[in-house]
């Protein structure tokens, strides 16, 4: 519960004094990590990735981290959960791309059609 509550007030500090001190990175499935993205915190992003956060672990309704900051439009996020191989929850589902397009994140669209037009290539 503190976890969670520390990535909804999005306090960094809080968040990391609480994972030295054994909090469990992966409590809550994944929920750390996705809420953080939709809310565009780059830091504690890093913070949770750096602590072993799987950024594959997908909700309910099969979101990612990536699908999260791909529907709000947060770039930096999605540079940075690019990197740590974001994987894909469900083919049937709606993709990051498509959520980004949905809500008219240019940037994003960019972003993703050339991270991944570089791994095909």
């Amino acid at each position: 519960f503190a976890l969670k509550h520390a990535a909804e007030k999005e306090s960094f500090e809080i968040l990391k004094i609480l994972l030295e001190a054994g909090a469990d990175v992966h409590s809550g499935n994944g929920e750390l990590l996705r809420l953080a993205a939709q809310n565009g915190r780059r830091d504690i992003v890093r913070l949770l990735l750096d602590w072993g956060a799987d950024p594959g672990v997908c909700d309910t309704n099969s979101r990612s981290a990536l699908d999260m900051a791909s529907e709000k439009g947060h770039c930096s996020v999605i540079r940075l959960l690019l990197n740590f191989d974001p994987g894909v929850c469900d083919t049937n589902s709606r993709s990051a791309l498509d959520m980004a397009s949905e809500k008219g994140h240019c940037s994003v669209i960019r972003l993703l059609l050339n991270f991944w037009m570089d791994v095909n290539a």
